[in-house]
């Protein structure tokens, strides 16, 4: 295949995956998440999981269900998905979590704290916009004799962002990679995991929410919002397969750090699966903490333990 037919496929692929986004587009949605996970499987290391809305005119060739891509593509993609998404969001539920309710509610709980972090990131983007329209209008004021001075005034004795549902500490936040939002909450009970950073504000009229959300193979209970459980929706979805990559990339340069705290079982190479080099490193080491309990009874019980 040549350079010009690879490229071709890649923009046919582009239009397949965006398809059924446009047609709810044409519905009147606006705001439409897709939404993944990656990590059910392993036997060690947390479920992660991604939201991301993209733009209308969202044109990276190459994004696709993760599985399909290299490693080097996910991370070649996985800052483009950040830079050009409307808003992305990611959720966490630990091993802890995960023995206690299960892998499929966990996985539930992760997505539903990436929906609500996107929609975080979403309306804070709106504030943003909305406090430049806002300065804008103060300079176009400034321009007309005798005004400068009270404009001045007045900006000087209240922050333009205030005036934007008082949103102001934390717009920065949005330049920060997906996975600055997690972290080991140390302070509380051993059992309660990775805390959950942020919760969807409340509601604003100015603002507009995520006002639909396709999910890959799932649906999320908890989450008063129009929903779609698309199976395989990885390959079908650009906004899934969007989130699939973010998910993917987090997760996996987690458990490389995880890999640094607890080496001989080859976490970096394995990211937690069952492999032969994993299960080496378990009989001559044991449990560690990242390890899914619930997930290695069976080895558990073959050692005698």
């Amino acid at each position: 295949m040549t350079k010009e037919e690879r490229l071709e496929k890649q923009k046919l692929r582009l239009v397949e995956l965006r398809a059924y986004e446009d047609s709810l587009r044409r519905r009147g949605y606006r705001y439409i998440a897709g939404v993944d996970e990656a990590g059910r499987g392993p036997l060690a290391g947390p479920v992660v999981a991604a939201a991301v809305i993209l733009p209308e005119d969202f044109d990276v060739l190459g994004v696709d269900d993760s599985k399909k891509l290299s490693e080097k593509k996910r991370e070649q993609l996985f800052g483009v998905i950040q830079e050009r998404a409307v808003a992305y969001g990611i959720g966490v539920a630990d091993e802890k979590v995960i023995d206690e309710i299960n892998i499929l509610q966990a996985t539930k709980a992760a997505m539903e704290q990436a929906v609500c972090e996107a929609e975080r990131r979403l309306r804070k983007r709106q504030a943003k916009y909305e406090a430049g329209q806002h300065l804008r209008k103060h300079q176009a004021k400034c321009e007309t004799p005798g005004m400068a001075d009270l404009a001045g005034n007045e900006l000087s004795g209240r922050s333009v962002l205030e005036d934007s549902n008082g949103l102001s500490q934390t717009l920065d936040e949005n330049s920060q990679p997906p996975d600055a939002g997690w972290r080991r909450d140390e302070d509380r009970q051993a059992d309660t995991g990775w805390r959950r950073e942020s919760n969807i504000q409340p509601s604003d009229a100015r603002f507009h929410n995520i006002d639909y959300v396709l999910f890959d193979a799932m649906k999320i209970e908890a989450l008063d919002i129009p929903q779609e459980a698309i199976v395989k929706g990885d390959a079908k979805i650009l906004a899934i397969a969007a989130a699939s990559i973010l998910a993917k990339v987090t997760r996996d340069r987690m458990m490389a750090e995880y890999a640094k705290q607890y080496p001989g079982y080859a976490f970096e190479k394995n990211k937690g699966y069952g492999t032969k080099a994993h299960y080496a490193g378990l009989a001559a080491h044991g449990i560690c903490p990242i390890h899914r309990r619930s997930f290695l009874k069976k080895w558990q019980a073959g050692q005698g333990r």
